[in-house]
């Protein structure tokens, strides 16, 4: 299981919400399965000029995060939902324009 670097939290329900959000519409924008995105257990990776996500790293290397937008990191044990921490805290309104802003990346 991940370990709980001391400088970053737990990620709280509206981050979770956001990173579901962004999950589905990259599901949908890269024409697969929501549970073959790289926020689940696929091995996948997706990266543009917006935001970068990796899925969960097996390798014996060290993965500094799983998903990255801006000076926001968020790793993870599997998949978002399990064992998830943030280096920043985030307030509602900020997980939500995350959210839009890494959505609307994807239609560019």
């Amino acid at each position: 299981m991940v370990d709980e670097p001391e400088e970053i939290m737990r990620v709280p329900d509206h981050v979770e919400k956001a990173l579901e959000d962004i999950s589905e519409a990259l599901a949908r924008y890269l024409k697969i399965e929501v549970a073959d995105t790289p926020f689940y257990n696929s091995g996948a990776t997706f990266k543009n000029d917006t935001f970068e996500v990796q899925a969960y790293s097996w390798a014996d290397d060290d993965q500094p995060y799983n998903f990255k937008f801006d000076d926001v990191e968020i790793t993870w044990y599997k998949h978002f939902r399990r064992g998830a921490y943030i280096n920043v805290e985030i307030e509602q309104r900020e997980a939500s324009e995350m959210a839009r802003e890494c959505i609307d990346s994807l239609v560019e």
